[in-house]
């Protein structure tokens, strides 16, 4: 959720209920940030109770105003205000009747909400109100409509199409304005509620009759095309980035995969908004309403509205086929991109209206206008699996896992991945899963590739299990890795000698108290792991004692490590991009493309300095117990350029603030102390600029395989990516702190 208090209060129904008095939530929001935000407000049972804005600074007026007027007409009562001094803010709420914008109109109109004829069918706050009188709706706008419908409406009727006209409002009691038109109430349905295929057909040669019209004979009406449908998703777009950005990654990248220019057919006389609810079946035939968006423009605008507007309304139910619409219209299907840019138009609706699951909805119809506009997301990684009765919560993934010798899946086709997760039991369970659905889990803590795992498990707690790989168990003598055959005696010894090194610059490491050719035991330390202290007192104190320590490591010499150097790392991003591309967890994406660009970077890097570097820095392999930091998995521990430990780390702190882990300050304070350490050790600019980037691009590829994470670090990253790119090598915009950077220049990253 965006960073704006006052939107946060309206999405959240306890807060609101608490200050309104009385339980409620809202829908058919509309935000202003810095300006307003308008909200309908609903009772629990779904019924509309009235509304709620919230103005912000000098918007503020707006709300002394209404409420004079309120006062004027009698509803003073019935207008409530809050004042929000903590935001510069004020809340204001009330009944239809009270609406800011709708209040005068209505008033004009003597149209009284709460008469005993009078049924409210549809509202939109600071928008319309649509009620029901006896047999007539009435429709009130904010916007002069009257003359311009009522001329459209008389034009297309004289030409045969069956359209309702409008009727005096007297007819009704009403005062005659021009945000006021009255017509005939259809005793029936609208198709969207309930339809036969006959019926859509008939819709569809409706629609080909109206694009038949020669506009020339009706009143002039504006031009639409394939420009306004994108400006319109990219409207769509743009608020979700700001109100939602968690689910706003694969909505972009389904907009930036449609075409900047495409051509139509001929341009016909549209509706501009059409779809199954505005096609009403009376008891002889169908009307075609609310032709208030009709305009000129290719005929593949209004066929894909229909599409866009049925895949929304859906739900979680399947979408109604349209095949019998499409063939009594007499045209072949509409093409892709038209459709995708219809349904990114209404890509914000799930979040406006603010019902359960609105995050998995948005995220599946992007996903759909992705596969639409022809760029496929590939296959991902499923949130959850199941073998025979028991489910898995998959909370990790890597690629390359293989499936035990003559088990389930190793004759599969399709790339395989190792899955790990917890069950409805709560057991750690790791297992392999193809890309064709084949799922072998194992059972927990036993895997035939890691033969020890069963016996050191006995007796301790199973920590991490990476199928065929390795494992982590706790036990009462320490903390055992259990490894595949013969890799147990290197990883204690390069543990050894980087527990050495490290305890040099001050910090803790475990011991390495046995060994075995597939297992290594360690001394438990004492402490919490770093993530979980963000919000302690000590934090500030901690890192400075981290970027101390860690400027000592990089000081130390040790010609005994092996080397990575940029020409390494550069491997390292060509690997995860081809495993990421074998599996197809980035197809649809341009990370790929970005990896294999930012690794010809890194091979192009002329040589430099190497100091002892972990390899793999970041807060899960930090621990702290008030005094002392310990470090893990020292294993990996190697000569690299001094950049390569500090940008992982700082990538990761901006990394947990957009996973909601640590606040924006608490992740400054890391990034601060990264930036200390580059700056003693003369870190270069480029250096650090490419050693950044090179690490948000191989952590989307990590995450792409982590369902839970996927979209939140595609959607951070893409961010982190375009102030890459808008940087090049200027360090001041690649770190979040207003203290020196490496090249000893005051800057801030906007």
């Amino acid at each position: 959720m965006a960073e704006d208090p006052t939107l946060e209060l309206l999405l959240d129904p306890q807060r609101l209920s608490a200050l309104l008095r009385t339980p409620v939530r809202v829908a058919h929001l509309r935000p202003k940030p810095g300006v307003r935000h308008t909200a309908v407000l609903l009772t629990p049972d779904g019924a509309v109770q009235g509304w709620a804005q919230v103005l912000v600074g000098e918007a503020r007026v707006k709300g002394a105003k209404a409420r004079a007027r309120a006062e004027e007409l009698g509803l003073d009562r019935q207008l409530s205000t809050l004042p929000l001094p903590q935001w510069d803010a004020d809340l204001l709420w009330g009944g239809v009747a009270t609406d800011l914008d709708l209040m005068t109109p209505l008033a004009r109109a003597g149209l009284d909400l709460n008469g005993p004829d009078v049924t409210l069918l549809r509202y939109n706050p600071s928008r319309r109100v649509v009620a029901r009188i006896g047999g007539h709706v009435v429709r009130v706008t904010v916007d002069r409509h009257r003359r311009s419908l009522r001329a459209l409406g008389a034009a297309l009727a004289e030409q045969g199409m069956p359209v309702l006209t409008q009727v005096p409002a007297e007819r009704v009691g009403l005062t005659s304005t021009s945000r006021l038109s009255v017509w005939p109430w259809v005793e029936g349905h609208d198709l969207a509620q309930a339809h036969t295929g006959e019926q859509l057909a008939e819709a569809g040669g409706l629609l080909a009759r109206l694009h038949g019209l020669d506009p020339t004979r009706l009143p002039e009406l504006p031009r639409r095309g394939w420009s306004e449908v994108r400006q319109a998703a990219g409207r769509a777009m743009d608020l979700l980035e700001r109100v939602a950005p968690d689910q706003a990654y694969p909505v972009r990248l389904a907009w930036e995969s449609l075409p900047a220019d495409l051509a139509g057919s001929a341009p016909v006389l549209l509706h501009g908004d059409f779809s199954l609810d505005q096609c009403l079946a009376g008891e002889r035939r169908l009307w075609l309403t609310d032709l208030d968006r009709a305009c000129v423009g290719p005929p593949e605008l209004d066929l894909a509205s229909a599409q866009a507007a049925t895949l929304v309304d859906a739900g979680e139910e399947d979408p109604a086929d349209l095949t019998a619409l499409v063939e009594g219209y007499g045209g072949a299907a509409v093409p892709g991109p038209w459709v995708a840019a219809a349904l990114l138009s209404r890509i914000s609706e799930p979040w406006r209206g603010q019902r359960p699951g609105w995050q998995a909805r948005t995220t599946r119809l992007a996903r759909l206008a992705l596969e639409l506009a022809d760029r496929t997301p590939g296959w991902q990684v499923p949130a959850a699996v199941e073998d025979h009765g028991t489910r898995v919560r998959v909370e990790r993934a890597w690629p390359g896992g293989s499936a035990p010798r003559g088990g389930p899946g190793s004759g599969s086709s399709g790339t395989c991945v190792a899955v790990e997760g917890h069950d409805d039991a709560g057991l750690l369970r790791a297992g392999t899963l193809r890309t064709d659905g084949t799922l072998h889990l194992l059972p927990h803590a036993e895997d035939p590739r890691l033969p020890s795992l069963a016996a050191v498990a006995r007796g301790g707690s199973l920590l991490v299990h990476r199928a065929g790989r390795r494992a982590v168990v706790h036990r009462p003598d320490g903390y055992v890795k259990v490894v595949r055959a013969g890799r147990g005696p290197a990883v204690a010894q390069a543990s050894r000698t980087g527990a050495g090194l490290v305890e040099q610059a001050g910090l803790l490491a475990a011991a390495v108290l046995d060994e075995g050719e597939d297992t290594v035991r360690f001394a438990a330390l004492p402490g919490t792991p770093v993530q979980r202290l963000s919000a302690d007192g000590a934090w500030p104190t901690l890192w400075d004692g981290w970027a101390q320590a860690w400027s000592q490591l990089q000081r130390l010499e040790a010609p005994g490590l092996p080397a990575h150097t940029a020409v390494d790392e550069a491997e390292v991003l060509h690997t995860w991009r081809d495993r990421a591309l074998g599996v197809g967890v980035l197809a649809g994406t341009p990370w790929a493309e970005r990896l294999t660009r930012t690794a010809a970077e890194l091979q192009a890097l002329p040589p430099t300095r190497l100091v002892p570097t972990h390899r793999d820095l970041h807060d899960g392999q930090l621990l702290w117990d008030g005094q002392h930091l310990a470090v893990l998995d020292l294993d990996t521990l190697c000569r690299a350029e001094p950049a390569l430990d500090l940008a992982n780390l700082a990538v990761h702190a901006g990394l947990r603030e957009a996973q909601g882990a640590w606040s924006p300050t608490s992740a400054q304070v890391v990034a601060e102390a990264t930036v200390r350490v580059a700056v003693a050790a003369e870190v270069d600019p480029q250096r650090w600029a490419q050693a950044y980037r090179a690490t948000v691009a191989r952590l989307v590829a990590v995450y792409a395989f982590r369902p839970r994470w996927r979209d939140t670090v595609l959607s951070w990253a893409q961010d982190e990516w375009a102030w890459l790119e808008a940087a090049g090598t200027d360090e001041s915009l690649l770190i979040r702190v207003s203290q020196r950077s490496p090249q000893g220049e005051a800057g801030s990253r906007p």
